[in-house]
């Protein structure tokens, strides 16, 4: 499916286009898929669902905050109701000459990370989201000034890139099966799932198969499925009072000590440690 092109109703000669988005659901990536030559910064309210991103779909949330780069397709999809703050500029926002100035070599570096597509966590976010909220409730030179402050904080923290290398459009054909890959692991990941069960999914050799996930996803299959049941993990260990050998046999993990070691080198933390902090 080809992402369609979407036209930014912005103000003639305004730095800055900002829109409040509320949706009762958007279930199709029909409905989402696009891209557009603006730069964005979209904050998640409310909702959770699966973000697309060039060649990568993972999961969201409420809080989530994400940088989408200069025509890189994107879309959120959700069958709940959705709230969203969505920024938008050209990388030129302050004038082409002015944004060559040293100064500004700090942010014309995040705009080329976010050809990538950027997520941000922790204390950048939760400092990002109050900013945000500010400079929804001003206007003119004032906004401005806070919005360079934004871009400043998202320029001098951490942030963990999306898609691996800058997106590259693929075949419709490819991305679907991407798709259809990950849709059959949302469904599946609670039990056994094996590479050749979903190679015959996508009518590919198990050889053609993981050669196709590497080169599309920049992952193996079984980093995904991984990926995925600990993604499904956190939520449980956030919004359940299950014990986490509970949550291990959920999620389709066989083993108690294989589901720590592998959250661990996922999260950074253990499974433990993660609820003490975020439930």
């Amino acid at each position: 499916m080809r992402p369609e092109y979407e036209k930014i109703p912005q103000a003639p000669g305004s730095s800055l286009f900002i829109k409040l988005v509320d949706r009762p659901k958007r279930p199709t990536l029909k409905e989402a898929w696009h891209y557009h030559p603006e730069l964005e910064i979209c904050l998640t309210t409310k909702s959770e669902g699966r973000r697309f991103v060039g060649n990568v779909i993972s999961e969201y949330g409420a809080g989530d905050l994400a940088m989408f780069g200069k025509n890189l397709p994107h879309g959120y999809l959700t069958d709940m109701p959705c709230s969203q703050v969505v920024l938008q500029f050209t990388p030129e926002f302050l004038g082409k000459d002015f944004m060559q100035k040293t100064e500004f070599t700090v942010l014309n570096g995040l705009f080329k990370d976010s050809g990538r597509g950027l997520v941000f966590s922790g204390s950048t976010r939760k400092k990002a989201t109050k900013k945000i909220k500010k400079i929804i409730e001003n206007e003119g030179l004032p906004q401005v000034i806070l919005f360079l402050e934004l871009l400043n904080l998202l320029a001098s923290s951490s942030y963990e890139t999306i898609c691996t290398h800058v997106y590259q459009d693929t075949k419709e054909v490819h991305f679907s099966r991407v798709k259809k890959m990950y849709d059959y692991i949302f469904a599946n990941y609670s039990r056994d799932i094996s590479v050749k069960e979903v190679a015959d999914l996508l009518y590919l050799t198990e050889t053609s198969f993981c050669r196709f996930v590497k080169r599309h996803t920049k992952k193996t299959f079984s980093q995904i499925l991984n990926e995925t049941r600990i993604g499904f993990a956190c939520q449980m260990l956030m919004n359940t009072n299950m014990t986490v050998s509970a949550i291990c046999d959920e999620c389709g993990f066989n083993s108690t000590s294989y589901f720590n070691r592998t959250f661990k080198r996922i999260m950074a933390v253990t499974p433990q440690a993660y609820r003490a902090v975020y439930a």
